[in-house]
């Protein structure tokens, strides 16, 4: 992936707070289970980070075996994806 993943809308309503200003949107972001939910502009829901963590994985896919490759990344754009696959990556 060539870029971070951006879950909340860095113009939006939260930009700036403290984490208890925060905790009731978080509440409500994760009772609603809304895969499709985006946060504003700018932002991307869980769903979009799926598809492009699925798109990273069809490159590598693609690049002969005996390629030499790195990747670097935080664990939010990784984990997601390697907790919904069914087989190990």
């Amino acid at each position: 992936m060539a870029d971070r993943g951006v879950h909340l809308s860095a113009t939006g309503a939260l930009n700036g707070t403290h984490s208890a200003e925060r905790m009731p949107h978080l509440e409500r972001y994760w009772s609603a289970a809304d895969p499709d939910y985006c946060d504003g502009e700018g932002a991307e829901s869980f769903r979009a980070l799926l598809r492009r963590c699925d798109a990273a994985l069809a490159r590598f896919a693609a690049i002969p075996p005996a390629s030499l490759v790195y990747v670097f990344g935080m664990g939010s754009s990784s984990r997601p994806r390697a907790r919904s696959s069914p087989t190990p990556l």
